[in-house]
Order: structure tokens, then sequence, then C-alpha cells
């Protein structure tokens, strides 16, 4: 079985697959010397250290944002049948928005772990 082909878009060229956050090799701007080396460990200990944290955090966030996202989603169909009330559409409305704020709010932390970690990972 043969690798499927990833194609830039900008290029429009055959290009080795790649990890959403794997670096990508810049032309250098300028001689690296002790100093940018230093920069770049501190940078790299920083963003470790971010992304250990967010990792941390996001068992207990993503149970509370699922929490909202399926309550809303059991919530709307009683809303939609049960309610009788002047402004139900209103109240529907802002059900299915707090449950689609939250999804959107898992699937963006998720994106931002991918992006910091410093090798990578699947997130399950």
């Amino acid at each position: 079985m043969s690798k499927p082909k990833v194609i830039d878009i900008h290029s429009r060229k055959p290009v080795a697959a790649a990890a959403a956050n794997d670096a990508h090799a810049a032309a250098p701007s300028s001689p690296a010397g002790a100093g940018n080396a230093a920069a770049r460990g501190a940078l790299g200990a920083l963003r470790y250290v971010v992304f250990l944290l967010l990792y941390w955090v996001r068992g207990p966030l993503r149970f509370l944002l699922g929490l909202v996202a399926g309550g809303s989603l059991l919530v709307a169909p009683i809303l939609w049948f049960g309610l009788s009330s002047p402004n139900k559409v209103e109240i529907l409305a802002s059900v299915a928005a707090a449950g689609f704020a939250a999804f959107v709010l898992m699937w963006i932390y998720d994106s931002l772990l991918l992006r910091l970690s410093p090798e990578p990972i699947f997130l399950n």
C-alpha cells in the first residue's frame, strides 16, 4: 500500500506529511549564537510549562463543558415540547447557543493544546 500524497496549498507540489504542530523549517535571519539558543531554550521551556498546565486543566474543563453541551442537548427537546411561554424561541435559542458554544470551546481548547504540544500527540 502506498503512502497518500499530501499537496501543499500554496505551491501545489507534493510534500512530506507532517503533524499540525511540527516546526516548519524557516531560513535563519541572523547567525545562531549562544544568546539565540538560550532564548529558544527559555521559550521552549515556557511553552512546555504552559502546555502542561493547560493539559492538567483539560479534564475538568472538558467535563464541565460536556455537561453544558450534553445538558442543552437534553433540555432543548423538553423545552420545545413542554414550554408554553411567549418567549419560547428566545429561551430555546439561548439553550442551543450555550450548547454550541461549549462544543466550540472544547474544540478550540484541544486545538490550542495540539499547537502547544512539544511533540505530536493524540488527544482522546
